[in-house]
């Protein structure tokens, strides 16, 4: 026992593969700063193409593109909020700093284009080092791990708003420069080195329209003549911008009238149809003892695997049907019974209270329902399956590849047993957050 908690202490603070390219980027990229000569800001960047005034307002193009910005801020904050994505608390918490940036740098540049120095300036960059950091901190959460995602969130929050900083003070860019661009270059070689499956969100599209926004504000001028005076580049990269916060945001589907923490108060795949309420009702008043007992005569074992397998997808026609009746009848009562009665209208979430107490029977008929749910959905979408983004069923599949009842109900029994004051955390989070996470990362 001892020994099995060294090596869980060891392996818990060591670095993953994955965090150890990530900290050499990291690295990389701030090392660079050690060796780049010192960059004045241009005085004619304040000089931009489109000076038209509008209502009294000068550059008003410039200023009100950036009404696209603050959009895109509270909407993101908005559906960050609402999402019925199972999101880490890094990841959520990532967003909204990111969002918050993106707003405040909307609202910072008006008030630098209003009247364009570099003293206005500084209240234009200094947000919008907090929107990459948020950037940052998710990506890195999502692709390398949640302590990857913290670590960055943490260090962009202290040297972004810093680089602007210096450069007030200094007249140096340099450092600023390396925080927008040097980063970007580093998360954009870490998303090609991680890839590991489609992303939940669209970080390839928030790069993309980041990429267009910079070249627009490179071709001000350039674009400005090309439209005969209608349209500039500066304009556009507000718009491009706004357009990549939107894309982050729309990915973060909210659930139905439901609040933050949603994908913790119901299981993910459970809502997609009636069949779950139905078997509720049906079942009301079996227990999940009953339920188990009937598996285990009907020739269910305890080494039940999460993975589907090869032979449900070939024999999809005759097979769905079978495995349907049968996981509706398992899953409708796992999920839809209060760990003992089953209740008609509405579908309890299991927290650790109940798993804690609990026979082990019961513990094994409700890892037996996510089983079988996982096997379903595999053998109903056979021909076409869902991508990642629309359903959390198969990399649910993925991430549990290879363990058994035996093996994820030990391994929440121990969870449990080591955070006694998160008792109220739902199984199904859990579940997901410390096996299936780390299973898709391997």
């Amino acid at each position: 026992m001892r020994a099995h908690r060294e090596r869980r202490v060891v392996s818990t603070h060591s670095l993953s593969r994955r965090e150890i390219v990530a900290l050499v980027v990291v690295v990389a990229v701030f090392a660079a700063w050690l060796l780049m000569p010192v960059i004045r800001q241009p005085q004619e960047y304040h000089a931009f193409a489109d000076q038209r005034a509008f209502l009294g307002i000068p550059h008003a193009a410039d200023v009100i593109s950036n009404l696209a910005l603050v959009a895109a801020g509270l909407f993101g904050l908005w559906r960050t909020q609402r999402t019925a994505r199972l999101l880490l608390p890094i990841t959520r918490a990532s967003l909204v700093v990111s969002f918050v940036g993106m707003a405040l740098s909307g609202v910072g540049s008006i008030w630098y284009h209003l009247s364009p120095t570099d003293v206005t300036l500084v209240w234009d960059r200094l947000p919008m080092t907090i929107a990459f950091a948020g950037v940052y901190g998710a990506m890195f959460a999502e692709r390398i791990s949640a302590r990857a995602g913290f670590a960055i969130l943490l260090v962009a929050l202290v040297v972004g708003p810093a680089s602007v900083v210096h450069w007030a003070l200094s007249g140096n860019l340099s450092l600023y420069v390396v925080v927008q661009f040097g980063l970007v270059a580093g998360v954009l070689l870490l998303l090609v080195v991680t890839r590991g499956g489609p992303d939940a969100l669209p970080w390839g599209m928030l790069l993309l329209w980041y990429v267009i926004a910079k070249v627009a504000e490179t071709a001000d001028a350039s674009l400005w003549n090309a439209t005969g005076g209608v349209v500039a580049g500066h304009m556009v990269k507000h718009v491009a911008a706004a357009i990549g916060g939107f894309a982050v945001a729309l990915a973060l589907r909210p659930g139905d009238g439901s609040t933050r923490g949603a994908p913790a108060r119901q299981a993910p795949g459970m809502s997609r149809g009636p069949a779950p309420a139905r078997a509720s009702k049906a079942l009301n008043g079996t227990t999940v003892i009953q339920v188990y007992d009937g598996l285990r005569r009907a020739g269910y074992r305890d080494k039940v695997s999460f993975h589907p397998t090869s032979s449900i997808t070939e024999e999809r026609s005759m097979k769905t049907k079978q495995l349907l009746r049968r996981a509706v009848f398992v899953a409708g009562v796992a999920f839809a019974t209060s760990w003992g009665v089953a209740h008609a209208q509405e579908v309890p979430m299991v927290t650790g209270e109940h798993w804690t107490t609990s026979t082990e029977a019961a513990k094994k008929a409700y890892l037996v329902g996510i089983a079988n749910l996982v096997q379903v959905e595999t053998a109903f979408y056979a021909a076409n399956p869902p991508s990642d983004s629309q359903n959390f069923v198969p990399r649910l599949a993925r991430g549990l590849k290879g363990e058994t009842l035996d093996s994820v109900r030990q391994g929440l029994d121990r969870w449990y047993a080591a955070n006694p004051g998160r008792l109220q955390r739902p199984v199904l989070e859990t579940i997901w957050f410390e096996m299936a996470v780390p299973g898709l990362k391997k």
